[in-house]
């Protein structure tokens, strides 16, 4: 270590808490004040107050509320079921196909038709 280039470190430095708690400790400040320390903070005390309210009890009843009114809904949605000859996957590949049909037909006939070639041959050019 260099010489006269360090602070000078207390061995017993004095922390002043604004509940005047005081401590001992090294540091390189003599004397310092705290506003909390681990004898006035609420955590380590265990005096936190109780929160009305929060985020994760609103969002677990916004939820609720949701589920409640989705059970609802299926309950109306289930005496009336539709009776199909057709497999669900067969009607989304009827669907599909027709779809495609159509793409496929308005591509087709929206292209341009290509131009004759300007370019002359060597039997043109003689």
């Amino acid at each position: 270590m260099k010489k006269e280039i360090h602070p000078t470190y207390y061995l017993e430095s004095q922390i002043v808490c604004a509940c005047g708690n005081k401590m001992t400790i090294g540091s390189t400040k003599e004397k310092m004040e705290t506003e909390i320390c681990s004898q006035c903070h609420p955590f380590y005390t265990g005096t936190t107050q109780s929160f009305k309210g929060g985020r994760v009890e609103k969002f677990q009843s916004r939820m609720m509320k949701r589920q409640e009114l989705q059970d609802k809904i299926n309950q109306k949605e289930k005496p009336a079921k539709k009776s199909s000859s057709q497999k669900p996957t067969q009607k989304l590949q009827d669907i599909a196909t027709s779809s495609h049909a159509k793409i496929v037909e308005t591509k087709s006939s929206t292209q341009p038709a290509k131009k004759a070639s300007t370019k002359k041959t060597k039997a043109e050019k003689e």
